[in-house]
């Protein structure tokens, strides 16, 4: 199957506009989890912010994708900042992860424990970086 080219700048005058998701779904002829992808896309690219992409509108998160992340032990903030959630989305998305038994809760609260001492060592690090001078 081919996919579709999109012409970014009308896109972003379509959804600047308050064009619905199925108007563009039509329009440029994308499943709704092709204009997820897109979304996904405009939103990576930072031409996008969430709140322009209407409150109907949720971000996939691969469920492998977040468990790899959070056993390489990458930061509360960069997973975050990666996979676009605040500490509700956050909250939610551990839920969901245990009910499906891809984590362990004692899992998360130890990546979340590693997280916070690593938060509190930046912090105790930075204040004695500025006081060297």
């Amino acid at each position: 199957m081919v996919k579709p080219k999109i012409d970014v700048s009308e896109v972003l005058r379509d959804i600047r506009g308050g064009v619905n998701h199925f108007t563009l779904m039509d329009k440029y002829r994308l499943s709704a989890k092709g204009l997820n992808s897109l979304f996904k896309k405009l939103l990576d690219a930072g031409v996008v912010k969430r709140a322009d992409l209407g409150p109907s509108f949720k971000l996939e998160i691969k469920a492998s994708e977040a468990i790899r992340d959070i056993r390489t032990g990458m930061s509360k903030s960069d997973f975050m900042r990666k996979h676009r959630l605040s500490a509700k989305g956050l909250q939610s998305l551990f839920g969901k992860l245990v009910e499906a038994g891809a984590v362990t809760g004692s899992e998360l609260e130890q990546w979340l424990a590693s997280c916070d001492q690593l938060d509190r060592w930046l912090s105790s690090f930075e204040s004695t970086v500025e006081t060297d001078d």
